[in-house]
């Protein structure tokens, strides 16, 4: 399957002729989804044997960087970084200042199987999607990197608009455990600008942010940010 893009006028830029790329998502998969397709692969384990294998993974690979390592893995490289400003070399770490985050880079066997296998394929712009361009943690003010459960959220981009009476629309996290969590309570609901309340019960962890709506067509249209956000 190609990664479908489109091209879209630049607002960062003051060329009339510049154009960004714009992926367009062909949905998201949860952590059951993928046990669900290596099961169909014909793997002798069970969906609940590997959940609970995946599981481990993920609660041994969480302990290693709390404890300061990094971890490389095929897959994805992951680390920790220290965020915020320091006045001196004798300063310190003050949590209403300074907070720590993860930080994640392609690893090796993804590195090579986008640069192999991955093929791009321009679709027409008048292919509508919503497009979520930039994210926006009202708490800390931080963009396409935090998320503060119970805070406000503010998310810009185009064709966002939905129908909140319809439960098959509206704005969805994804979490790396397979949760998905819709926002209820919503203030500002435009084409450009949504503004809205973030769950108060998501767990600590990584998640993608995505929009579905029906865009005035007969089926569900959606879009993701291109950035993870994270409960700390």
């Amino acid at each position: 399957m190609p990664i479908w893009y489109s091209l879209h006028r630049n607002p960062l830029t003051n060329g009339a002729n510049h154009y960004r790329a714009i992926v367009q998502s062909s949905g998201t998969i949860t952590m059951n989804d993928i046990i669900k397709r290596m099961v169909a692969r014909g793997s002798t384990t069970t969906e609940a044997d590997a959940y609970a294998v995946l599981m481990d993974f993920f609660t041994i690979v969480e302990g290693l960087l709390l404890d300061g390592f990094r971890v490389n893995t095929p897959l994805v490289n992951c680390g920790m970084s220290v965020k915020g400003n320091f006045d001196g070399q004798t300063d310190g770490f003050i949590p209403s200042r300074n907070w720590i985050e993860a930080t994640t880079s392609p690893g090796p066997q993804l590195r090579r199987a986008i640069q192999i296998n991955a093929q791009a394929q321009k679709q027409p712009a008048g292919e509508v999607r919503p497009r979520p361009l930039e994210y926006t943690d009202l708490n800390s003010g931080e963009r396409d990197s935090r998320l503060t459960p119970g805070g406000m959220g503010q998310l810009a981009g185009d064709k966002l608009k939905f129908d909140p009476a319809d439960t098959s629309q509206g704005i969805f996290f994804s979490g790396g455990k397979g949760d998905e969590v819709r926002v209820e309570v919503v203030g500002k609901n435009t084409n450009t600008e949504l503004m809205f309340l973030v769950p108060a019960g998501l767990p600590s962890g990584d998640y993608t942010l995505e929009v579905r709506t029906m865009l005035n067509s007969s089926s569900l249209r959606s879009g993701s940010l291109n950035a993870t956000l994270t409960v700390g």
